[in-house]
């Protein structure tokens, strides 16, 4: 019997050992969440959950309805309808949660092609969201807060800023749900 270890297999023996001692060769690589499983943070977005009007009469004839994405319970897809003179206009929104930023992010689409993006924080009884419209000396900084209020009520405030100047109340509207 010879004691002459092959210059092949004296590497590949000597790489085994090395990660044995490592524990490498050991470890078993981290569970991934599963998509299934529910994100406190992701929850905190049944706050959208229902069918929703708005209390006002410019506002007259308008619906919100708000559900899950199906599968994972990680966005909340809203569509919304309001009649108009010319036909009705409709405007879809989404809203979900990006763990690496930690930050809530809307999106909204209308029936004219324009896009916004929003990204928020929640606040005791909501959202508040922050947005840019315009580019240049037109930029103008968007914040708008959605809170609960009682008997299923939902407060909204719009309000802009130009420049570093003080925030402006644009739009204040009150939503009712009609259905969870």
């Amino acid at each position: 019997m010879s004691t002459h270890v092959s210059p092949v297999i004296l590497p590949f023996a000597f790489a085994i050992w090395l990660l044995s001692v490592s524990g490498w060769a050991h470890s078993q690589p981290a569970a991934l969440p599963s998509p299934f499983e529910r994100s406190e943070p992701h929850e905190a977005l049944a706050f959208y959950e229902g069918t929703w009007t708005v209390s006002d009469s410019k506002h007259e004839g308008y619906r919100e309805t708000c559900s899950w994405l199906a599968g994972a319970r990680r966005h909340i897809v809203c569509r919304a309808s309001v009649p108009t003179a010319s036909g009705t206009r409709e405007t879809l929104g989404t809203y979900s949660y990006d763990p690496t930023s930690s930050e809530y992010l809307a999106h909204s689409f209308n029936a004219r092609g324009g896009v916004i993006t929003e990204r928020g924080q929640r606040i005791p009884k909501g959202f508040v969201f922050r947005s840019e419209r315009g580019t240049g000396a037109d930029k103008v900084q968007v914040r708008f807060t959605i809170e609960e209020a009682a008997q299923g009520r939902v407060n909204t405030v719009t309000e802009t800023a130009t420049a570093g100047g003080p925030w402006v109340v644009e739009e204040r509207l009150e939503y009712l749900r009609t259905r969870p």
